[in-house]
Parts: C-alpha cells; structure tokens; sequence
C-alpha cells in the first residue's frame, strides 16, 4: 500500500512539474538546470543571449556565483548573438534533433565553416536540439599573412571578426599556436 502511496505522489509532482513548465515556456521562458562547471556566461552561450540577459532575466548580477543544481530561468526566444558584435545577417534557424551543421549547410545553401564561424561553434560537431543558429550570408574573406607578436584575438579585432570564426575557417587544432607567414583566411559577416 505504501509503494502505491509512493508511486502516486511521485506522478501527481511529476503531473506538476510538467504543468508548470509548459505554462512557464507559453509565458516566453524556459528552465536550465545548471551543471557542475557552468557560469553565467557558458549558460548564455547555450542559448544564444548575452550573460547580462540572463542574469538580469533571474534578478542577479553579472558577477553572482552560480551553484549545481540551481534553476535559472531563460528568456525565449532567445535572440542570437550577433556575429563579432555587429548586427545580425541572414536568417535564423532552431536546430532539430537529428540536424548537424552538414546537413544544415546543405539545407541553406551556406558551409559547414561559414555556419561554424557566424555562431562562435569552436567544434561544429556539437550543436543540440533547441539551439538557434544564424544562417549567415556568405562572408567577405580576407586573406592575412601572420606577422611577429601578432595572436589569433588581434587579427580577429582588426578585420572585426572573432577567433572563434577564424579558427573554424581555416581549421585551426591550437589556436595558441599561430606563426609569423602563415596565411589565413578570415572570415567576416556583416
């Protein structure tokens, strides 16, 4: 009797939770439950808003600690963030289970690199469910020849790129280990 006891309650929260979610996302928000690990700023990444967004959305500031465990709630839709802080080019498209930026690409008629480098994907083998991706214009490629003292963060500001899109464009493994004549192909989306 008490396993059925038990067992009713545990459907009856779990009715509840269900409830309050669904009502929650209708009312333009969603729930994170924050991993081990996760910051403000990781958080935001996810879904594609800025950190102040986010800890605004949840009453708290940029530079509060965040636990394991923790709820935060996640304004919807999420606005992506614009590709090295300019404005925003293309359309936009929420991922599908089963999506990769492959097919995407083909889909859209951009590259798997293009897609990579307009949303900050470091690895484009990991996108999920959910995340909505800017489907870029093609960019304006600039080629640059490295010179001494010069890193992946300065040639990015200088053409108003990001290194992130620089290292997915030109296949970068360490983007620490650039060298004074290499040639790279920078990418910039406006």
């Amino acid at each position: 009797m008490k396993r059925q006891g038990i067992a009713g309650a545990l459907l009856v929260l779990c009715l509840l939770v269900t409830a309050s979610l669904a009502s929650a996302q209708a009312n333009g928000q969603t729930f994170h439950i924050v991993a081990r690990g996760e910051s403000l700023s990781s958080i935001a990444r996810l879904y594609n808003i800025t950190p102040q967004a986010l800890a605004e959305f949840n009453g708290l500031a940029l530079s509060s600690t965040i636990f394991a465990g923790q709820t935060l709630r996640v304004p919807l839709p999420a606005v992506p963030l614009p590709p090295s802080g300019g404005p925003i080019t293309g359309t936009t498209y929420v991922v599908q289970r089963g999506d990769t930026l492959a097919s995407i690409a083909a889909r859209s008629g951009t590259t798997v690199q293009a897609l990579a480098a307009a949303n900050n994907i470091a690895n484009p083998n990991r996108i999920y469910a959910g995340q909505v991706l800017v489907i870029p214009r093609q960019p304006t490629v600039f080629t640059h020849v490295v010179r001494p003292g010069e890193n992946l963060a300065r040639i990015a500001a200088f053409y108003g790129s990001t290194v992130n899109a620089i290292v997915s464009f030109n296949h970068i493994a360490n983007p620490n280990r650039i060298f004074p004549g290499q040639v790279l192909q920078v990418p910039v989306f406006r």
